[in-house]
C-alpha cells in the first residue's frame, strides 16, 4: 500500500478507507470527510498547516490519550532496553531514541497514533521514515552507501497493456551497494536475484503460451514449496449439486406417506374411494329411475296416482340422500387431505432446517446459498401446492376410471376385450413420457439453483460490480443463466405436448369401441343404460388422459421430495447434548489447555493447526499473533467445535470438549467476532434472546458497554427494532451491542477475534477499556492482526504454518532478537507496516530506483 512497496502491478491506484491516523503520512493525498461532505483535501504536511477539520481532529485525540504516557513510563523504559540491539541499525543514538518512541506509541494500547504525529510535527518522521528504509534488512544484507553491483530481472510479465506500461518486455536495474560485503553474502545476493528472475520467466513463459488465464492470476498465489500456480482442480471448494437419475425410489414415496402421516394417508384414500362409490351409484340410480318402465307407463301409473308420487319421492329419496352422503365425505376428505399437506409440508421442512442448521462448516463453504435457497423455496413450495394438488387429480382419475371401467364392461362386456390392450398402449406412452419429463424436472430444479445462486451474488456485491463496471457482464451471465432454465422449461412443456396429442388418439379409439359395441347389442341393451356407458366412454377419455398426465407430473414433482430428503440425510455435527453432560458451574476457572491438537478443514486436505500443545491459565490475558493462514482463527474455531479434531485434544477447566454436547460448550464460552452479528427483531432480543435476564440486568450491560445514553434516547428503547443484520444501526453501535450480549452471558472464557479492527477509534478505546475492567478475571484469548492491541497481555502464542512457535510473555519474546514476534515487532515499528510478512514478493524503492527484490522471508 506504501510509496516504498510494489506488488505485481506498478501502476495502481490505491484508496484506503481506514480508521488508523498512523496510516497516514505514508499516503500521497488525503480526502477528509464530515458530515457525509468533503472537507478537506491535500497531503499530510498540507492539510497539518492549514490547521483545519483534520489538524483539529488529530489533535483533539492525542490530548484524550497523552496522560496515558505518564502512567506507561516504566514500559517505555523497558522496552528501550528490550531493543537496544536495534540500535546498530540506525546511524545514531537519536535514531535509537525515535525508535523507541515509535515501539512506545505504536505498541501501547491506548496511543495508536501519537507518534506519528508528534514526529510529523517535530519534522522528523520522513528522514526518519527512509533512514529505517535504508537500514531494513532483505535476508540479512543491508543496503550500504558502496559501490554497486548490477542484475538485471524482467519485470514485464506478459501482460496485455492494460497490466504493464510497455508491451515489450522491460529489464530494471537493481543497484545493490557491495562494499563491505563478504563473498558469501555477495554470491547468496546473486542467487536470491537469480531465484526471483527464474520466477518471472516462468509467470512470463506460461502466460505467453496461455497456459495460465488472466483470471487464473488473481486467485492463486506463488509458493517456494510449490509450482507457480495449483491446479484448480486439486483445491475445488465448490461442489457440484448431485442430479438423480432413473425412477424416484419406493423409499421417497414411503417417506411422504410417513410424513402426511399414516392414519391420514389412509383416510384419504378410503375416503375418496367411498365417495367417488356414491358418486358412481348416483349415477346408475338416476339411469335406473329414468328407466322404470313403471313410470313411462300412464295406464298402469296413472299420472296423478298416489303410487306414482310414491314411486318418485322413493327415487328422489335415494337420490337426495347419496347426495347429502356425497357432501359429507367429500368435506371429510378435504379436511383430511389439508390436515395431510400440511403435515406433509411442515416435516419435511422441519427435517430439512434442522439438518441444515446442524451441518458442519464445510457444508457451507462448498454449498452456494442459491443451491439452499431452492431447496426453502420452490421445493417447498411445490410440497405445499403442486403435490398435493396434482396428487388429488390423480386420485380422482384412478377412481373414477375403475368406476367407468366397470360401469362400461357391465353393460357391454365385450369392452373389456379392446380396454385392455389399449390400457398396455397408455401404460407404454406414459413410461415413455415419464423418463424425459422427471429428469427435465430435475435439470430445472438444478438450473433453478444457478439462477438464484447469480441473482443472490449479484445482490450481495452490488456495490463491488457498479465500481467495476461490470454490470453489463454480470446481467449476460444473469441472462444466459436463465435462458439454460427456460430452454429446459420448453422442453418439458414440449414432451407434455406430445403426451397430449398421443393420449387425445387413445381416448378416441376407446369411444369408438364404446360407440361400436353398443350398436352391436342394441337389441339387449337399455336406452339409459347405453347413454350412461357411451357418457361415461367421452368422460373416460378425458379422465385417463388426465390420469397419464396426473401420475407424470406427480413423479416429476416428487422429485422436489427427494431432493429435500437429499438435505435431510447429509452428515450433521456433534450431537447438541449428550449423556457427558459438564457441571452446571462448569467452567468455574477459565483454563484451556491444548494437548496435542491437530485438525483440518475436511477429509482429504492438510492438517491446519498441527500438534498443538498450549496451556492458558485461569484468568490469563493470551495474544494469538501470526500471520494470515498461521491457524489464528482456526483456533478459535476449534475450540467452539466448528472443526473437529483430527489428533489430541482440548481440556476446559479439565473436560475435554470433545466429549460433551455442542450447545453445554458454545452456551459457556463467548466470543466476540470481528464483524458483529445481530438479527431481525428488538434489541432486547438481540441482548437477551433466550429471554433469562432482568430488565435491570440489560441496563447495567448497556451501561457497562456505553450505550445506556443512546438506548434511552431512543423512542422504544429496548423495543428499538434493530433491522435486518442491525443495519439500523452504526457498526461501531452493533459491535457494543455484541459487547453488551457478551457482559450479560459472564463467560470464563472470552475469545475475541479482533473485535475492534472495523471501528473508528472512540469505539476501539470503549471496548478495550470495557474489556480490561468487566472481564479482568476472564481468561481471555485475542485474535491480533494488529499487535499493539496485545503487547500489555500476560503471555502471547506466535503461530506459524499452524503451529506453535513461541509462547511466553511480550517482554521475553523482544528481548530475543531471533523470535519470531520480534521480527514482526520490528517491521512494524520501523516502517508502519506490519503487513509486509503477507506478501509474495516486495520491491524496495530507495533513492528513484529498486534497492532490494524478495520475499519477506527468505530474501
Amino acid at each position: 500500500m506504501g510509496p516504498g512497496v510494489i506488488v505485481m502491478k506498478v501502476l495502481n491506484t490505491r484508496v484506503l478507507v481506514t480508521h488508523g491516523v498512523h496510516w497516514l503520512p505514508n499516503v500521497d493525498f488525503i480526502v477528509v470527510m464530515s458530515g457525509g461532505t468533503i472537507s478537506e483535501i491535500g497531503s499530510y504536511e498540507e492539510l497539518m498547516e492549514h490547521d483545519g477539520v483534520f489538524a483539529q481532529f488529530l489533535r483533539t485525540y492525542l490530548n484524550s490519550t497523552e496522560n496515558n504516557e505518564i502512567e506507561n513510563e516504566e514500559f517505555k523504559r523497558k522496552t528501550l532496553e528490550k531493543l537496544s540491539s536495534l540500535q546498530s541499525d540506525f546511524s545514531s543514538d537519536q535514531s535509537a531514541t525515535n525508535l523507541v518512541d515509535m515501539v512506545f506509541h505504536s505498541l501501547t494500547r491506548e496511543s495508536d497514533s501519537d507518534t506519528h504525529s508528534i514526529d510529523i510535527n517535530q519534522g522528523k518522521f520522513k528522514d526518519e521514515r527512509n533512514r529505517n528504509m535504508e537500514s531494513w534488512y532483505a535476508g540479512g544484507l543491508p543496503y550500504l552507501e558502496t559501490p554497486i553491483i548490477q542484475h538485471e530481472v524482467p519485470m514485464d510479465l506478459g501482460l496485455s497493456p492494460s497490466f504493464s506500461r510497455e508491451t515489450n518486455p522491460t529489464l530494471l536495474t537493481i543497484p545493490i551497494e557491495t562494499e563491505n560485503l563478504s563473498h558469501e553474502q555477495c554470491g547468496r545476493f546473486k542467487n536470491s536475484i537469480s531465484d526471483v528472475s527464474s520466477r518471472f520467466d516462468s509467470i512470463s513463459s506460461k502466460l505467453n503460451k496461455h497456459e495460465i488465464s488472466m483470471e487464473n492470476i488473481g486467485s492463486h498465489t506463488v509458493s517456494r514449496e510449490s509450482s507457480v500456480f495449483h491446479d484448480p482442480a486439486v483445491d475445488k471448494l465448490i461442489e457440484e449439486e448431485a442430479l438423480e437419475t432413473g425412477t424416484v425410489k419406493a423409499s421417497v414415496l414411503k417417506t411422504c406417506a410417513k410424513s402426511t402421516g399414516i392414519v391420514v394417508t389412509i383416510l384419504i384414500f378410503l375416503l375418496f374411494g367411498i365417495y367417488n362409490v356414491i358418486a358412481m351409484y348416483s349415477s346408475i340410480w338416476l339411469a335406473n329411475w329414468t328407466s322404470d318402465l313403471d313410470l313411462h307407463n300412464l295406464t298402469l301409473l296413472p299420472a296423478n296416482s298416489s303410487e306414482r308420487i310414491h314411486k318418485n319421492q322413493y327415487y328422489v329419496g335415494v337420490y337426495g340422500f347419496l347426495g347429502v352422503l356425497q357432501v359429507t365425505l367429500i368435506l371429510l376428505f378435504a379436511v383430511t387431505i389439508t390436515k395431510g399437506r400440511i403435515n406433509a409440508s411442515t416435516c419435511l421442512h422441519q427435517k430439512m432446517l434442522t439438518n441444515v442448521l446442524r451441518c458442519p462448516m464445510e457444508f457451507f463453504d462448498r454449498t452456494p446459498v442459491g443451491r439452499v435457497v431452492n431447496r426453502f423455496a420452490k421445493d417447498i413450495d411445490d410440497i405445499d401446492k403442486e403435490i398435493p394438488w396434482r396428487f388429488e387429480s390423480w386420485l380422482e382419475c384412478v377412481y373414477w376410471c375403475i368406476g367407468a371401467i366397470i360401469v362400461i364392461s357391465y353393460n357391454t362386456p365385450m369392452y373389456l376385450a379392446v380396454i385392455c390392450p389399449l390400457g398396455c398402449l397408455y401404460f407404454l406412452v406414459q413410461r415413455f413420457y415419464i423418463k424425459t419429463a422427471r429428469q427435465l424436472r430435475r435439470l430445472q430444479s438444478n438450473t433453478r439453483s444457478l439462477v438464484i445462486s447469480h441473482f443472490s451474488e449479484t445482490i450481495s456485491g452490488a456495490v463491488t460490480i457498479r465500481a467495476f463496471g461490470i454490470q453489463k457482464e454480470f446481467n449476460r451471465e444473469s441472462e444466459l443463466r436463465v435462458d439454460t432454465n427456460h430452454k429446459i422449461q420448453l422442453a418439458a412443456n414440449s414432451s407434455t405436448r406430445w403426451l397430449a396429442v398421443r393420449l387425445e388418439i387413445l381416448g378416441a379409439v376407446v369411444v369408438v369401441a364404446a360407440g361400436t359395441f353398443a350398436v352391436f347389442g342394441r337389441e339387449t341393451l337399455n336406452g339409459a343404460i347405453v347413454g350412461l356407458s357411451i357418457s361415461y366412454a367421452i368422460q373416460f377419455t378425458e379422465y385417463f388422459n388426465w390420469y397419464v398426465r396426473m401420475t407424470s407430473e406427480l413423479e416429476t414433482n416428487i422429485v422436489s421430495v427427494e431432493r429435500i430428503l437429499e438435505y435431510t440425510k447429509r452428515p450433521t455435527g456433534a450431537p447438541l447434548v449428550t449423556d457427558n453432560r459438564p457441571p452446571p458451574s462448569w467452567p468455574a476457572e477459565g483454563k484451556v489447555e491444548f494437548i496435542s491438537y491437530s485438525c483440518r478443514y475436511r477429509e482429504g486436505l492438510e492438517l491446519i493447526l498441527k500438534d498443538i500443545t498450549v496451556s492458558v491459565k485461569p484468568g490469563e490475558k493470551v495474544g494469538l499473533v501470526g500471520r494470515t493462514g498461521a491457524g489464528k482463527s482456526s483456533l478459535s474455531l476449534a475450540l467452539f467445535r466448528l472443526i473437529e479434531p483430527a489428533g489430541g485434544r482440548i481440556l476446559v477447566d479439565g473436560v475435554d470438549v470433545s466429549k460433551i454436547g455442542l450447545h453445554d460448550l458454545r452456551s459457556k464460552l463467548t466470543i466476540l467476532p470481528q464483524e458483529p452479528v445481530l438479527f431481525s427483531g428488538s434489541l432486547r432480543m438481540n441482548l437477551d434472546p433466550h429471554g433469562e435476564h432482568t430488565d435491570s440486568a440489560i441496563w447495567l450491560a448497556l451501561e457497562q458497554s456505553h450505550l445506556k445514553s443512546f438506548i434511552d434516547s431512543l423512542p422504544t428503547k429496548l423495543e428499538y427494532e434493530c433491522g435486518e443484520g442491525g443495519q439500523n444501526l452504526s457498526v461501531g453501535q452493533r459491535q457494543l451491542i455484541c459487547l453488551a450480549r457478551s457482559l450479560l452471558k459472564k463467560s470464563k472464557v472470552l475469545v475475541l477475534d479482533e473485535a475492534t479492527a472495523a471501528v473508528d477509534m472512540e469505539t476501539d478505546d470503549l471496548i478495550q477499556q470495557t474489556i480490561r475492567v468487566e472481564f479482568a478475571d476472564c481468561t481471555v484469548l485475542t485474535i491480533a492482526h494488529r499487535l499493539n492491541t496485545v503487547m500489555d497481555y500476560d503471555r502471547i502464542l506466535v503461530l506459524d504454518r499452524g503451529g506453535v512457535k513461541e509462547f511466553d510473555s511480550p517482554g521475553s519474546l523482544l528481548s530475543r532478537t531471533d523470535s519470531l514476534f520480534y521480527q514482526m515487532t520490528r517491521v512494524l515499528v520501523t516502517h508502519g507496516v506490519h503487513w509486509l510478512p503477507e506478501l509474495d514478493f516486495i520491491v524496495v524503492m530507495s533513492g528513484g530506483t529498486i534497492s532490494e527484490v524478495g520475499s519477506y522471508e527468505g530474501k
